[in-house]
């Protein structure tokens, strides 16, 4: 049996940041950032922790997190393939940030939000996932 969850960066902006800086973390920041993202792609959804969504914000639905200490990596969650396979999900990499207060930055969300609906990012995830028509019931022309 496949694995029911993957994780991939989105490239070609230059808001599009999160491969670059996380290719730019230290060891130890690395590997406590690629074992959170294992452990979420084998299935678990706790600790929150280390990565979370945010399922009390509508404007937010889609946005997905993976921490550690300061270091944010955003990006959002999608069912790149609905109609073979629809409980996998892809969480798409975008936006880096850090945090060092309380809430999460509202501006970091929005952005990565709002690329789960840039035609160019349904186009990308696309390639790979071909059926992919974007969340929500969106069917996106190109």
């Amino acid at each position: 049996m496949g694995s029911k969850r993957e994780i991939g960066f989105l490239n070609g902006h230059r808001e599009l940041n999160a491969q670059a800086e996380f290719a730019n973390f230290d060891l130890a920041t690395e590997r406590a950032m690629r074992a959170n993202m294992e452990h979420w792609t084998a299935g678990n959804d706790k600790p929150k922790t280390r990565f979370h969504n945010f399922p009390n914000e509508p404007t937010h639905k889609h946005v997905f997190v993976f921490k550690h200490q300061e270091h944010r990596l955003y990006g959002f969650l999608c069912h790149p393939k609905p109609k073979t396979a629809g409980s996998f999900r892809l969480c798409v990499l975008c936006i880096y940030g850090t945090k060092f207060e309380w809430a999460s930055d509202e501006a970091q969300k929005d952005r990565a939000e709002a690329w789960l609906a840039a035609p160019r990012a349904i186009a990308a995830i696309r390639q790979l996932y071909p059926e992919f028509e974007g969340e929500g019931g969106v069917k996106w022309k190109m």
